[in-house]
């Protein structure tokens, strides 16, 4: 079973990340957006995946647990870091954690989660 490790990850004073990291399988990783018509056949895409080949997962993708689904992640950022990554065979992905969601916001000023995961 193929696993990615980011092999930098940086943290700035004030974040609302955890600086330790969590290795979910994919199949519990539920992306908050699709990615574009044509994506996986962009120039970016390969660009990618021909870095992942080459030096491994640089960026950690960004996750948020579920907290109504235990086992469940929400993908904040790394949507085509982990299309790249199934692409490849990759099982599970290390993944830099959120722990305020808050920290996700739309120019809107929406938090882009799904309607369901209100937690006012």
């Amino acid at each position: 079973m193929k696993s990615a490790k980011a092999t930098t990850v940086g943290t700035g004073e004030s974040t609302s990340l955890l600086t330790a990291t969590y290795k979910p399988s994919q199949s519990a990783i539920v992306p908050l957006k699709s990615l574009p018509e044509g994506a996986r056949e962009s120039r970016k895409f390969a660009q990618v995946l021909s870095s992942i080949k080459a030096i491994g997962l640089v960026e950690a993708p960004v996750v948020i647990a579920d907290t109504r689904s235990a086992g469940t992640w929400y993908l904040l950022d790394g949507h085509l870091r982990l299309e790249a990554l199934k692409e490849l065979g990759f099982a599970e992905v290390e993944c830099l954690v959120a722990i305020d969601d808050d920290t996700y916001t739309t120019t809107s000023g929406s938090t882009g989660w799904p309607r369901s995961r209100s937690t006012g």
